[in-house]
């Protein structure tokens, strides 16, 4: 993506937020660009797009491409909260 819009400024807010909270954070999306770009400059902490765990406790999720990309990688969590939609696909840890 080559700009912000509503997820992307949401999710930006949320992750800084999550920071500033000292919780650990990883980023996972489909298709690298502005937010991407700036998560890694600002963000060191944050994995962008690898070194996943194999588990969390809670995935925050936008889109159904993200829940699927998720699934195909194996990863588990305890619990989470579809941003735009609700699926039953996450398995449980």
């Amino acid at each position: 993506m080559n700009s912000y819009g509503g997820t992307e400024t949401f999710t930006y807010a949320l992750i800084c937020e999550l920071l500033s909270k000292d919780h650990d954070v990883d980023f996972i999306c489909i298709k690298e660009g502005v937010l991407s770009e700036r998560i890694e400059r600002e963000f060191p902490q944050v994995s962008v797009n690898c070194g996943f765990k194999r588990s969390y406790d809670i995935a925050l999720v936008n889109h159904n491409v993200v829940v699927d990309k998720i699934l195909r990688m194996g990863i588990k969590t305890k619990n989470y909260t579809n941003l735009s939609w609700y699926s039953s696909r996450f398995r449980k840890a």
